[in-house]
């Protein structure tokens, strides 16, 4: 084997390791921005802990186009939260689930809103 042949082996082989590296580390960033996203439900269920839902004098379609633009999600989903939390019976909520009121909790938490904090343990509270 020739040391032209050796090194184009070697620089192909380095090559190749690189590319394994680059996926990997982008592999990495997906997780980690993936676990850092707040749902749909999530983003509803700051709003409401927050008193915005409340505030915002629309009927629920308007309401919806509203929020989809501010939060960039899709209206219908917004609207399906809006409209099962217009109706909602924390024993059977769909949106007030032991995961997401965990999430939002812990972003209240990290910001030190007691209030909203509280609000939600006693949500908490019900669906145990």
């Amino acid at each position: 084997m020739s040391v032209f042949s050796r090194l184009n082996k070697d620089f192909r082989l380095k090559s190749e390791i690189q590319d394994l590296i680059d996926i990997s580390i982008e592999q990495s960033k997906r997780e980690v921005q993936k676990e850092s996203e707040t749902t749909t439900k999530q983003q509803v269920l700051i709003l409401y802990y927050l008193g915005v839902l409340k505030k915002i004098d629309l009927d629920t379609t308007k309401k919806s186009k509203l929020l989809s633009k501010l939060i960039n999600r899709h209206e219908q989903n917004i609207r399906d939260c809006l409209t099962y939390m217009e109706r909602m019976n924390d024993e059977y909520s769909e949106i007030k689930t032991k995961g997401n009121l965990e999430a939002v909790r812990s972003i209240f938490e990290q910001l030190g809103m007691t209030k909203e904090i509280s609000l939600i343990d006693k949500d908490l509270k019900s669906i145990e």
